[in-house]
């Protein structure tokens, strides 16, 4: 067999297990480099890692083409952005990056809720749509405060508000409303950024609710046509 079949056949079978532990990585990995080393920003290169996956994951699913011309134009922009040091050239790479994560996510709901046996890849792709979920809308975020400053307010210590929002700031704020946590020390301050605040506070509540019947009816599916477990080798009934 050739070995790069071998691989990406390998990959297939891993492909949302990847997909997943990119994202952690994103989540944990960031603050524990700022912890270590305050002057190390790689928000942007775990997003990049998190795109790649992202691609990487539709290639094997039929989605290569289109993630591949975001990430592209999304490149593109990010090099102009570079140059000249234009933000709105730098917010439209972030919202084309929002983009390709958002068809990713789609591409990967379909995984999950497509009749099948709930195995661990299963489980890992629907746990791959909530993260990614929340890293689009953090990026939604920040893309709206570089848009239109303020969109985001941050409370200082003393109680003072701050508008300037970071990208970090901004995926924060994002699962923190993800998860309905709601600290308060993060607030939406346009009527936009507090529409959008509440699609993703309600959506991520629908997902789950719908993501548990799903999996369960899969299961109960797959279990009553034979296809479960088997204890002992027994043969089924006639």
């Amino acid at each position: 067999m050739d070995p790069l079949h071998s691989l990406l056949s390998a990959y297939r079978r891993r492909r949302f297990a990847i997909l997943f532990f990119s994202l952690l990585l994103t989540l944990v990995g960031n603050p524990l480099l700022d912890a270590v080393g305050p002057d190390l920003d790689l928000i942007e290169a775990f997003l990049a890692l998190n795109l790649l996956s992202a691609i990487l994951s539709g290639v094997v699913g039929g989605h290569w083409r289109t993630l591949a011309t975001l990430a592209a134009l999304c490149l593109v922009l990010r090099g102009i952005s570079a140059a000249f040091g234009n933000p709105l050239v730098l917010s439209a790479s972030e919202a084309i990056w929002a983009v390709a994560a958002l068809v990713a996510c789609i591409a990967t709901l379909h995984f999950v809720l497509r009749k099948g046996t709930v195995d661990s890849e299963r489980i890992y792709a629907a746990l791959s749509v909530y993260l990614l979920a929340g890293l689009v809308f953090g990026v939604a975020y920040h893309v709206m405060g570089g848009i239109r400053p303020g969109s985001l307010r941050v409370t200082s210590a003393g109680g003072a508000p701050v508008e300037a929002v970071g990208l970090k700031t901004a995926i924060y704020f994002s699962f923190v409303t993800l998860a309905t946590l709601g600290y308060g020390d993060v607030v939406p301050a346009s009527p936009l950024t507090q529409s959008l605040a509440t699609l993703e506070a309600v959506g991520a509540q629908l997902y789950l609710a719908v993501l548990i019947a799903r999996l369960v009816s899969l299961q109960s599916g797959s279990t009553s046509d034979g296809d479960g477990p088997n204890p002992g080798n027994v043969p089924p009934s006639r």
